[in-house]
């Protein structure tokens, strides 16, 4: 498994969707107060990650 660090970049047109849907997930305290320990972005950082992770899964079914 990949660990996620700022070095590891996503292209603009990855990163950023036609449109933004609000929605709400309940992460784990510890969790959550880990990336906003990493500083402004850290909303930012959790949508590439899950972006990464569904765009790994979406090759391994196709």
């Amino acid at each position: 498994m990949h660990c996620f660090t700022r070095s590891d970049s996503i292209s603009e047109s990855e990163s950023q969707p036609a449109s933004h849907t609000k929605f709400r997930i309940p992460p784990d305290a510890d969790v959550l107060s880990w990336f906003k320990s990493q500083g402004h972005g850290y909303q930012t950082r959790i949508n590439k990650l899950l972006r990464a992770y569904m765009q790994a899964h979406q090759r391994r079914h196709s």
